[in-house]
């Protein structure tokens, strides 16, 4: 998942792009998933983060 803020978050998998979705609220949706205050399980948000 990339996001790319005048563009969209678009999809890979294994190097296929799947799609582009538009709109901020969809990529902060998104990443809230991963990055917010609940991620689902205690080290994924460290982990994604780099820690």
């Amino acid at each position: 998942m990339t996001c790319v803020p005048a563009e969209g978050t678009t999809i890979e998998v294994k190097g296929s792009v799947k799609g582009t979705i538009e709109g901020k609220a969809f990529a902060d949706a998104l990443f809230a998933c991963w990055l917010g205050p609940k991620p689902p399980s205690p080290g994924l948000k460290e982990g994604l983060l780099g820690g």
